[in-house]
């Protein structure tokens, strides 16, 4: 019904076809990188299932499913903050194998660097696990 203000003002409000954005969570954070252990994202579990990102709600429980501090790594470091300034929920990714690799097309490297504990991701499927 118009409402009217003026002299040939008249008011009249419609129902609006957009609808509003709904109010989402906007505390959870995402983080990949190197860590000591955990699962690697698109590999195939032992239990033949798809890894995924892992949801960790405490640095004790990222420690415990992802390990500890690395040195070539500030993942942790980052992980650690996230929590200490007020973090709640966080999604973690391992970007790297966590063992030794043995990519069938680096047979040079594989004997030069047997004390490698890494690898790339392009070689994630080839790890031993």
């Amino acid at each position: 019904m118009a409402d009217y203000r003026h002299p040939g003002v008249y008011v009249q409000e419609l129902p609006s076809a957009v609808q509003p954005i709904q109010g989402v969570s906007t505390s959870t954070a995402a983080f990949i990188g190197v860590t000591n252990k955990g699962p690697i994202p698109g590999t195939i579990l032992p239990n033949g299932r798809m890894a995924r990102p892992v949801l960790v709600t405490s640095f004790t429980d990222y420690q415990r499913q992802f390990g500890g501090f690395r040195q070539d790594s500030f993942l942790t470091y980052a992980v650690q903050s996230f929590f200490q300034n007020g973090g709640q929920q966080l999604v973690c990714g391992s970007g790297r194998c966590h063992q030794r690799c043995e990519p069938a097309n680096h047979a040079a490297e594989r004997a030069s660097s047997a004390s490698d504990q890494s690898c790339d991701l392009s070689d994630a499927g080839l790890c031993d696990q």
